[in-house]
């Protein structure tokens, strides 16, 4: 498991149903997580190369996973967010089954992003 920040961790998941996910956490109040479960294409080398430049430079942008889901990097009141948000079959944003990461904890991350693809990878082959 790796801290992105004190609320916020993410750890590789072994072999699920549809394969390799995330599971990014955010600790609430009580000692327990929340869980966001990601496929593993939210983290492919060229999508988060796309996401990390918008968040340097501060421009808004949506990049659609899916049809049902999708990353957004967005400005509020001077900060910037990376939200991962899944649609329910009208297209609506479902409540609790995404999140927004800060500026920082997009930044970890990115930091830890070959030794995530590393472990999705190794639990992949079976190893």
């Amino acid at each position: 498991m790796i801290e992105l920040s004190e609320k916020t961790v993410i750890e590789p998941r072994p072999e699920g149903k549809y394969g390799p996910y995330m599971a990014i956490g955010r600790k609430m109040p009580g000692e327990w997580i929340r869980w966001v479960l990601l496929s593993k294409s939210i983290i492919q080398p060229q999508l988060c190369t796309s996401i990390n430049q918008r968040v340097k430079q501060r421009d808004e942008e949506k990049f659609h996973l899916h049809t049902n889901q999708y990353v957004l990097v967005s400005n509020y009141r001077g900060h910037t967010y990376v939200g991962y948000h899944r649609l329910d079959e009208q297209g609506k944003v479902i409540p609790d089954k995404g999140i927004n990461l800060n500026a920082d904890e997009w930044t970890t991350l990115w930091k830890h992003l070959p030794a995530l693809r590393a472990a999705l990878d190794t639990t992949a082959a079976g190893t």
